[in-house]
């Protein structure tokens, strides 16, 4: 199924386990990034939600930092 999703500023790796890795440099291209997310319509809003949900697991200061998040 494709979802249309955006692509991370550095790309995406499947080199772990063959899950896909996303990749960034800093906090503010995952901002951004998520920010991307959070604009995708329709069907693709919940997909889109749970990256956001994985990617908040795995840097919590991003919710710290924006209420948004």
């Amino acid at each position: 199924m494709n979802y249309l999703l955006p692509v991370p500023p550095k790309g995406i790796d499947n080199a772990v386990n063959n899950d896909a890795v996303l990749l960034f440099d800093n906090e503010e291209e995952v901002r951004v990034y998520t920010d991307k997310l959070k604009q995708l319509p329709g069907s693709h809003k919940k997909i889109g939600n749970e990256i956001i949900n994985a990617i908040m697991r795995l840097v919590p200061s991003l919710k710290a930092k924006s209420p948004t998040l």
